[in-house]
């Protein structure tokens, strides 16, 4: 057992080799390996693992500051080694690169900012469960040598791409959260994207088990845009993944109610003074860009989320609007002043009004008037005052 230990500043902070003479059913835990740069052949690594150092287990450890934080070549021929409730971060390279099986399970670990990728397998799959991986730069899961890996239960953000999965043998890819710049890469091994619908909390707590969450830190994530009308936290349709090889994910996940997925963002350029379509409110989904009491996308135009728009005689427009509901609007004000906003609204009803917030503080109310129909329009105002920005 290795226990306690802090190694630093060395070729590599632990090495279990056929020159060590250590090998087999170990267990490296509560240990710190940092700083290990030393340059050199398999030299560099916080841990370095090759055959025949197997059925090891690597729990409790901070690994930061590496070359690369663990590397394990050449390890697939007897008891399957495990990484569990570890940090991997900071490393120059990989947070971990796995060679032909070396390692089995990566559970319950948090692998963030290395330069290169967060997890490596090559030549060999591996489960990994339970984990947060967010490498601003590069990749979060890579495994597409071989294939043969099961992803779940993963929290997967922030990446240049958030999983890379391919290869000979196929992969299952299920209830895991995805908020990237690119989510994902999926080569020809026809890999299993959710499972059967099961009641259970998911990964963002919603009430089945089914696919992924599908997000983007700009708010465009299919599970962003795509409605869930009957609230059982799987969106209405399925999201295809891959087209050209025929990957989907059949049951999508739905954001959680009051999730925080990102913060919103313009549904596109609102320069001030200027005009701003109703439907061109942000990118957010559900609480983030609008908020809509009603389940389902009545009118079921021009977005796919639950907002209630129809489109009609050449009008779009913001419809079946109930009292609580809201759309945020994203705008550039190019110079500050008072303004007026003016909006072109109908309803056969009367005694209703439009209430106006300039970030988060009430700015004033629009009074809508009896119009005679849903159909017949007029045009309001009031006074706001803007700041530049």
């Amino acid at each position: 057992m290795v226990e306690d230990v802090v190694a630093e500043r060395n070729g590599n902070g632990l090495s279990i080799s056929p020159m060590t003479g250590i090998a087999g059913d170990h267990v490296i835990r509560d240990s710190v390996f940092r700083n290990n740069t030393v340059t050199g052949v398999f030299s560099g690594n916080g841990i370095f693992l090759i055959y025949p150092a197997e059925g090891i287990t690597i729990e409790r450890c901070s690994v930061t500051g590496n070359t690369v934080g663990i590397e394990a070549d050449e390890i697939s021929h007897g008891a399957p080694n495990t990484l569990a409730d570890s940090v991997i971060s900071n490393n120059a390279g990989d947070g971990l690169t796995s060679h032909d099986g070396s390692f089995a399970v990566v559970q319950n670990c948090t692998v963030s900012d290395n330069g290169g990728d967060g997890l490596e397998f090559a030549h060999g799959g591996a489960e990994v469960v339970g984990c947060h991986v967010e490498e601003p730069v590069a990749g979060g899961v890579h495994a597409t040598d071989r294939g043969g890996s099961d992803i779940h239960g993963n929290w997967i953000t922030g990446n240049g791409e958030g999983v890379t999965v391919g290869g000979d043998w196929p992969s299952d890819v299920r209830n895991n959260y995805f908020n990237n710049t690119d989510n994902e890469f999926f080569g020809q091994a026809a890999e299993s994207m959710n499972y059967e619908k099961t009641a259970g909390r998911n990964i963002v707590g919603g009430p089945y088990f089914g696919g992924n969450l599908w997000a983007n830190p700009n708010g465009t994530g299919f599970s962003q845009t795509h409605p869930d009308a009957d609230r059982d936290g799987i969106c209405d349709e399925a999201c295809v993944v891959n087209p050209e090889e025929g990957i989907t994910d059949h049951l999508p996940l739905a954001p959680a109610p009051g999730m925080p997925v990102v913060a919103p963002a313009p549904y596109g350029d609102h320069p001030v003074p200027g005009r701003i379509e109703a439907e061109d409110y942000d990118v957010g989904g559900e609480g983030v860009a609008y908020h809509d009491t009603s389940p389902g996308k009545t009118g079921g135009a021009y977005r796919h989320d639950d907002v209630d728009i129809e489109t009609g005689n050449g009008v779009t427009n913001a419809g079946w609007i109930r009292n609580g509901e809201w759309l945020a609007y994203t705008a550039a004000v190019a110079q500050a002043g008072q303004y007026t906003l003016t909006a072109r609204v109908a309803s056969p009803n009367s005694g209703r009004t439009i209430d106006v917030s300039i970030d988060g503080t009430s700015a004033g109310t629009l009074t809508v008037p009896k119009t005679g129909s849903f159909t017949t329009w007029q045009t309001v105002s009031a006074p706001v005052t803007l700041g530049v920005g």
